[in-house]
Formats: structure tokens, sequence, C-alpha cells
């Protein structure tokens, strides 16, 4: 059942104008079937060999359109194909899994340098418990004068921003990178 759905999706994008790819991404957005399908494939990928390259080069291609909904799809099986991968690495089966390695990588590569292919930093302000987020609520009773007191401080400080280093491309998944 699975290899039908990613089968037709496959198709479906393919026969696409760049008109029609904000339709296509804001309905693939919404299909559960097709999201449970693509996750199937690479999940048992012994018995979907077959289309895994395709639906690796697909979620790439996903990534690398510049749609958000569309960057937003692929991204959301990040997790189990990082999972799939390092365990096939684990197996020593990584020859295997050479397209999920070059999605991994591609989508990283994209990540860290900019249009211009200059590698950049970014900045980012740590969320402080003190202030509100879409994580929580400030504490609202003030069981311990100490809590408050120390919530009192952090309120007043500067936010404390983090700035993460300009990383390079790579070429390849080793130990060190």
């Amino acid at each position: 059942m699975a290899d039908t759905i990613v089968r037709e999706w496959l198709a479906d994008y393919k026969d696409l104008s760049l008109a029609e790819v904000p339709s296509f991404a804001s309905t693939i957005k919404q299909n559960t079937e097709l999201i449970q399908a693509i996750f199937t494939v690479l999940e048992e990928k012994k018995y979907h060999v077959e289309l895994l390259e395709s639906v690796c080069h697909q979620l790439f291609s996903f990534y690398r359109s510049g749609d958000d909904e569309l960057q937003m799809f692929a991204l959301q099986y990040l997790p189990v194909l990082l999972g799939t991968y390092l365990c096939a690495v684990a197996r020593g089966e990584r020859k295997n899994f050479w397209c999920m390695e070059v999605l991994l990588l591609g989508i990283y590569n994209l990540e860290v340098v900019n249009k211009e292919r200059q590698s950049f930093a970014r900045s980012f302000r740590l969320p402080c418990i003190s202030k509100p987020s879409i994580y929580h609520e400030p504490i609202s009773s003030s069981h311990s004068l100490l809590t408050e007191h120390a919530l009192s401080k952090h309120e007043h400080r500067e936010p404390h921003f983090v700035t993460t280093g300009s990383c390079s491309e790579v070429e390849k998944i080793n130990a060190s990178n």
C-alpha cells in the first residue's frame, strides 16, 4: 500500500509546472496517508529498497526548492533519516544507504552557506524562563521568595545571545564532523 502511494506522489511532482508547486505543497502537507507512507518507506527500507533513492531525491528537491512548505515537508523526515542512517552505519551497511547520506549532506550544506556559497554565523536569543514563550508560561504562583527574586533578576538582565560560528561544507560524513 505504501509503495503505491509513494509512487503516485513521485509521479505527480514530476508532472507539475512551476505555477502548480505552491498548491501541491499545501496539498501534500495535509495528506496524512502520504506522510505515513513515506515514513514507512524510510523506516522499512529493506522492503522498499527500490523507492529509497527516489524518495531521497524528491525530499532533497523539495528542500532545495526554496518553498517554505516544501522545505518543512522534507524536514519532518530528518529524525527518521538520521536514525536510519546511523543504524545502518552501526551495522556496517553504510554503502546500502548512500542516498540517505547524500540527502543529509545536501541539507546540511544548504544550511551552512548563503546563496553566494559563503559560510556565515547565526545569532539567536536564548529563551528565559521568566518571560513567556511558545514553550512555557512564566511561573505565576510565588512559591518562594528566592525563585521570585531570581526571576526578577533575570527579567532586568539583557537577553543572552548566542552566535554559532561559520561552519564549512562537508563532502563526506565521518567521525570528526
